[in-house]
């Protein structure tokens, strides 16, 4: 037989577990509504996992994707490197490989930096350009009340005209140049076993440890849900990291790969031969591939 003082116990219980559900649920809905801020993923879009390069190669023949890398419908994008992607002797083969799961990644990510700059842009207008701090926040639409908060925590700032510097995209051939250099064309173990193609660190408890790394190094090269996460962190990376100040201040004049390819020295050990590299290969993917062209299709979420 219940006793009132657990019958009442319960109760409360019962009070608090709804209250926690209720917050809950309003968060999601909260997160649900914003999200398309952030993490887009448009109806254009489609993701698709394959385990071997067989299974690559059928995916590009049946979307017509072999030979065609603009303008695909729908943009399929590949979640992960096969895992026998080291396999490919052909370079040329592992060259295309590389190109037509990327690319597609680099359009949605792109896209959900312009969608979030547009957006960002309008709300400002709103407001004079003042600070986001000058202004009385409780007074604005409630969505773009939410926008601004969120996006202010997101680049870390609240000045407009900081974050116009870093909400920008990152010139596609760059994106894809970087990748091919940091990941060998996605065969090193970081791209295959961790979604990694920029070498991203990370100093948290997910990621892959270097072979050749030492005990008391803490940091980790990052892992990644899928490939779309890591060009969104490289290009997050370069937006908001003390690295690249003057990157974001040249990207305000020129969106030209082969120009702010120079202010990347400070991304790897080789300084200035990492440059070079960079501006060589962003000319030739460029040359052959028509790279910069994508640049005009990065307006999937109107």
């Amino acid at each position: 037989m219940e006793n009132k003082g657990t019958k009442s116990f319960s109760n409360a219980r019962k009070s608090i577990l709804m209250g926690i559900f209720i917050v809950i649920a309003f968060m999601t809905c909260l997160a649900c509504k914003y999200s398309d801020y952030f993490n887009l993923q448009s109806t254009q879009a489609k993701t698709i996992n394959v385990s071997y390069t067989q299974e690559l190669t059928n995916t590009l023949e049946k979307y017509n994707m072999r030979n065609n890398i603009h303008k695909q419908k729908p943009l399929i994008i590949i979640k992960r490197a096969p895992k026998d992607t080291r396999s490919v002797d052909d370079v040329q083969l592992r060259e295309k490989f590389f190109i037509r799961i990327l690319v597609p990644a680099a359009v949605v990510a792109l896209s959900e930096v312009r969608k979030e700059r547009s957006t960002l842009i309008n709300i400002l207008k709103k407001m004079n350009n003042q600070k986001i701090v000058d202004v009385n926040l409780d007074s604005m639409d409630k969505n773009d009340r939410a926008f601004l908060r969120a996006i202010a925590k997101k680049y870390r700032s609240n000045d407009p005209s900081e974050l116009l510097k870093r909400i920008d995209e990152v010139p596609p051939s760059l994106i894809l140049a970087q990748g091919a250099i940091e990941s060998n064309w996605g065969r090193s173990r970081f791209a295959i076993q961790g979604n990694n193609l920029f070498g991203m660190w990370t100093y948290k408890h997910r990621g892959i440890k270097p072979k050749k790394s030492n005990l008391e190094d803490k940091h980790k090269v990052a892992k990644y849900p899928s490939i779309l996460d890591s060009v969104r962190a490289y290009i997050y990376n370069l937006n908001v990291g003390w690295a690249y100040k003057d990157f974001r201040e040249a990207r305000m004049k020129t969106k030209d790969a082969i120009e702010l390819a120079n202010y990347l020295s400070k991304y790897s050990e080789r300084g200035q031969l990492y440059i070079k590299d960079v501006k060589a290969l962003s000319k030739r993917l460029d040359e052959q591939y028509a790279i910069a062209k994508l640049a005009s299709y990065t307006n999937l979420f109107k």
